[in-house]
């Protein structure tokens, strides 16, 4: 594992209407190591990562101070995931000592205390997702959770109070599920047949609204996963190797598309040969959502409904992910190159990039309706 490397300077608090003018154009979060951000995006002013270090550890980024705040000191800790305010984060962990059933285990932080919020015996339950509130917790699971089928990776919803209930049904691979910021829609990907509950082996996403049963989304011969939703609950944003706008076939390469709740309508974002990936969702002026992605290394920004792409003002290096969030200026990024210099770096670092100092750069967009 390699050393941890942090920049934390000591600034003084900002107010948060002048975040984007007082914040330098780019904020170096990580300085060594390989570090990648969480699967979905925060859905407010702080944002999670896990880094290399005494194992893995998890941090929460303060905005106010442009720091890194540890939340653990020990472990193999992943998937972290924040609430709106900051105020609780939930993580997996692996348990071998001290936490009574082994392997991975669902954790949450409330404030200053932790707890752990799953005794599956199978030690599968990872990939944890949190409402804006934080109130809800979803995460996938082997273990049979709620009398659900031991063996088979289901997605679980768990209530303020701990009452835990299976979300997804049937024989398939239910994955990567992501939560509104009111708790009340969840998305997810399954292989399982809407009908006779078979593993079909392909992915669709799939949507739960208001404690309703899960309904299938999309309906591909190839691959469509890694939903993620604004915190508003209207936009789902997910990648699909399936040619969705014409008749669902094998594209040969993934795509970024999206789905408006309100109108049932899809977009197709990308068209990109060399393939797009890791949708991320956050809001824009004008009731509009920024949509981030990679395609082929680089990153990218699509606003919806003023259909306009933009390039990430990144250079050179691999951009393994471009996450939309910590508001309308910011843009979160894992990549190799060296933001504060030139080059590249040896490994992926991760920086908070201030577009209102360190403008993306507008592109055609090929993204459609349909």
């Amino acid at each position: 594992m390699k050393a941890l490397g942090l920049l934390l300077p000591a600034l003084l608090a900002r107010p948060a209407g002048a975040f984007h003018r007082q914040t330098p154009p780019v904020v170096a979060l990580t300085t060594s190591g390989d570090n990648f951000l969480p699967r979905l995006p925060a859905q407010g002013s702080r944002i999670v990562a896990a880094i290399a270090g005494n194992g893995r550890q998890i941090f929460r980024f303060e905005r106010e101070h442009d720091a890194l705040v540890p939340l653990t000191s020990q472990g193999e800790n992943d998937d972290p995931t924040v609430s709106l305010g900051g105020n609780t984060v939930a993580w997996d962990a692996q348990c071998n000592v001290g936490c009574g059933d082994g392997g991975r285990q669902i954790f949450l932080r409330i404030g200053t205390v932790t707890i752990q919020a799953t005794t599956d015996s199978t030690g599968t339950s990872v990939n944890p997702t949190l409402s804006g509130t934080g109130s809800r917790l979803a995460f996938e699971s082997m273990g049979g959770l709620a009398g659900g089928a031991l063996g088979v990776r289901q997605i679980y919803l768990r209530a303020d109070g701990g009452t835990i209930t299976q979300v997804s049904r049937g024989a398939g691979t239910s994955r990567n599920p992501a939560l509104s910021g009111n708790g009340r829609m969840l998305a997810f990907d399954s292989t399982s047949d809407p009908t006779s509950g078979a593993d079909t082996g392909v992915a669709q996403i799939w949507v739960a609204r208001d404690g309703r049963a899960a309904a299938r989304l999309t309906r591909g011969g190839a691959s469509s996963q890694r939903p993620a939703i604004s915190t508003d609950g209207e936009l789902i944003a997910f990648e699909s190797r399936a040619d969705l706008a014409h008749g669902g076939g094998d594209a040969g390469h993934t795509q970024i598309f999206a789905y408006l709740v309100t109108t049932a309508t899809f977009y197709q974002i990308t068209s990109d040969p060399r393939g797009c990936s890791g949708a991320s969702v956050d809001g824009a002026p004008h009731g509009d959502w920024r949509i981030g992605y990679v395609c082929g290394g680089q990153g990218y920004l699509h606003q919806l409904r003023a259909n306009q792409r933009y390039r990430l003002p990144i250079d050179g290096g691999d951009t393994a992910q471009a996450v939309a969030e910590m508001g309308f200026h910011f843009v979160v990024v894992s990549t190799t190159a060296n933001l504060l210099g030139s080059g590249t770096t040896s490994g992926h670092q991760l920086y908070l990039v201030n577009l209102f100092k360190r403008p993306a750069v507008p592109v055609a967009s090929d993204a459609f309706s349909f």
